[in-house]
């Protein structure tokens, strides 16, 4: 496994795991269409992951997840790896086109979540066009 395929894999281990599949894709799909559509978070899977305060379990001190490290073994964490070279390589259709943003549904609403820009909701995660990319 590469170093960004295991990053996005920890994202979507940290951020996901109690999702469903579908879920566990969508997450993984912001991070790769942002890489794709590069603006002021990054050019790269590594770059978008790792910018300040965009994916709090990788990024926030205060984030809980932050010292989170699943073991490799971990069945979970397997299906994270094989989505996040899925999502990499273009094996795996993106089941939420455009969006760049989302929050779970269980946090409050971030300023940047605007109503017009919302597209869809999988699972707990709440998913947004907020920079206007395109798929």
């Amino acid at each position: 496994m590469t170093f960004e395929e295991y990053l996005l894999a920890l994202l979507i281990f940290r951020e996901a795991a109690g999702e469903s599949y579908l879920g566990r894709i969508a997450v993984a799909h912001v991070v790769a269409t942002r890489a794709r559509n590069p603006r002021w978070w990054g050019s790269s899977i590594y770059e978008v992951i790792t910018k300040p305060y965009q994916f709090s379990s990788l990024t926030d001190p205060r984030d809980a997840q932050l010292a989170k490290f699943p073991k490799l073994s971990d069945p979970l964490f397997m299906n994270c790896v094989a989505i996040a070279k899925g999502v990499i390589i273009g094996q795996i259709p993106n089941p939420v086109p455009r969006a760049d943003h989302y929050y779970a549904d269980y946090i409050a609403t971030p300023s940047w979540a605007v109503a017009s820009e919302f597209l869809t909701q999988v699972g707990r995660h709440r998913f947004f066009a907020v920079e206007g990319v395109l798929e």
